[in-house]
């Protein structure tokens, strides 16, 4: 086994669900609450009925337009994990390069709104002025983090993702993992449905990738050492995983991806790994039409699979280790279209929990009207995000070992255009240590003019606004 890093084993754990999640109808008003009215009316025939929301409290949440909020029945699992103390909804939560208003957010805002990939990319990077380009926020953290001689893993469970590169210079590869582990070489690799065995392929593999020769070239070297070092972890780790047992029955295809995790965060000793940063993903949110089916379908398999984990890291101790964070590329349109779906809109609301947590409450700002008067509404229920995926991340990164502000700017290079919009690790943690330096005084609002010598513009924008070549 590998020998431990010095630092205290922390892991963030990120479920994205892919589509676009209708998450109004995940966080809502409750009917107690004189905005469910709003609610009602703008989303009609897909909102949710009072019969179909489990009552949360939010009375400590500040500037909340409710006391008492709604979470989706079909996922019971976030209201309990609310209710224990552990658990953070962010509200209206999405990409952001700025604070915008409807009167400026088309200009200001450096993105292709509502594409399912750019906006995707947007949440995985956190990036938005593509400093540090080609990296994700898990990426960045764990190079800082390995700069400062703590060992990391970036593992993906079924699948690679943005969110998980780091600087390629760095050399660090990313792990992707089956949904139930390991695969390991075997004779089906190479001859199925054969009884010959897998000695006689091994031997030739092992030739074929073995010792360099005058007429090897640089990238068949590369591919040889990748394939034998992925082999030998493969196997290593198969074995590993296999030795460990599980208190908590794990059911599905989700369910099984999490198990995984769950055997790796176990394992980390073993590993030699202190800070683990694991991306699972889902997809089929993407509801055009029959929007509340999509979610009573879809949302039972989350809650089952979050419910299993959950159990699973507090009763092997490990709930105060963990960070996990669900996610999505965007919202969806308050207002439903003819087919009774909803269509691709911006802000988003957001899970968060881990033992550490500060639980219980509601972040950012949710909606004080669904109708179009509301300054984040831009027509048919498309929110204007009031909270930066950079505002998330921020505490959550100062809680995974990014300390002083210039390691706070690799890691989320935009974060200095939000000011005291951010989130630190004292807002989220109960152990959190850190402040934003001139915020919780009184607000003012005033106005300033300003004289440019120069006018600066960027290319995106400028093609945004002229469409023809400049």
């Amino acid at each position: 086994s590998a020998t431990p890093a010095p630092a205290p084993y922390k892991a963030i754990v990120v479920l994205a669900l892919n589509g676009g999640l209708d998450s109004f109808n995940v966080l809502t008003p409750h009917k107690s609450c004189p905005l469910f009215k709003s609610y009602a009316k703008e989303r009609d025939d897909v909102k949710l009925e009072p019969d179909e929301m489990l009552m949360i409290d939010a009375s400590s949440s500040e500037n909340q337009p409710c006391t008492s909020f709604g979470v989706h029945h079909k996922i019971p699992i976030f209201k309990e994990i609310y209710e224990e103390g552990l658990g953070i909804f962010f509200a209206n939560t999405g990409h952001l390069s700025k604070p915008v208003t409807k009167r400026n957010y088309f200009t200001e805002t450096m993105t292709q709104l509502f594409s399912h990939n750019t906006m995707t990319q947007e949440s995985y990077i956190v990036d938005a002025f593509q400093i540090n380009e080609p990296t994700g926020i898990l990426g960045r953290m764990l190079d800082v983090l390995a700069a400062k001689n703590i060992t990391v893993g970036p593992i993906g469970i079924s699948t690679a993702s943005t969110i998980l590169d780091g600087d390629p210079q760095t050399g660090r590869k990313v792990d992707v993992i089956p949904t139930y582990g390991p695969n390991i070489l075997t004779r089906r690799s190479f001859i199925p449905n054969t009884a010959n065995g897998i000695d006689e392929v091994k031997e030739n593999l092992e030739d074929l990738n073995g010792e360099t020769g005058v007429n090897s070239g640089i990238h068949a070297n590369y591919w040889s050492q990748n394939l034998i070092d992925t082999w030998n972890k493969a196997d290593e780790l198969s074995v590993l995983l296999q030795s460990v047992q599980l208190g908590t029955r794990f059911s599905g295809n989700l369910g099984q991806k999490f198990a995984t995790v769950s055997k790796l965060i176990k394992t980390h000793e073993q590993r030699g790994v202190n800070r683990d940063a694991f991306f699972v993903s889902m997809g089929g949110f993407d509801a055009h039409a029959y929007a509340k089916a999509n979610l009573d379908g879809n949302l039972p398999v989350v809650n089952s699979a979050i419910k299993a984990f959950y159990r699973e890291m507090t009763d092997s101790n490990m709930i105060d280790n963990i960070t996990f964070v669900m996610t999505s590329e965007f919202g969806r349109t308050i207002t439903g279209n003819s087919g009774g779906g909803t269509d691709h809109a911006w802000g988003g609301n957001y899970f968060l929990f881990g033992g550490m947590m500060r639980g219980g409450r509601i972040l950012g700002e949710y909606p004080k009207s669904f109708g179009n008067n509301d300054p984040t509404n831009m027509g048919r229920g498309r929110l204007i995000p009031t909270t930066s995926w950079d505002a998330l991340w921020y505490g959550v990164a100062q809680w995974f070992g990014i300390d002083t502000p210039d390691e706070l700017k690799d890691v989320l290079p935009n974060n200095g255009n939000f000011g005291c919009r951010l989130y630190t690790d004292s807002d989220l943690y109960h152990d959190g240590k850190n402040s934003i330096s001139g915020c919780g005084a009184k607000l003012m609002n005033f106005d300033m003019g300003m004289f440019i010598g120069e006018p600066q513009f960027n290319l995106y924008q400028v093609r945004r606004i002229l469409p023809h070549d400049v």
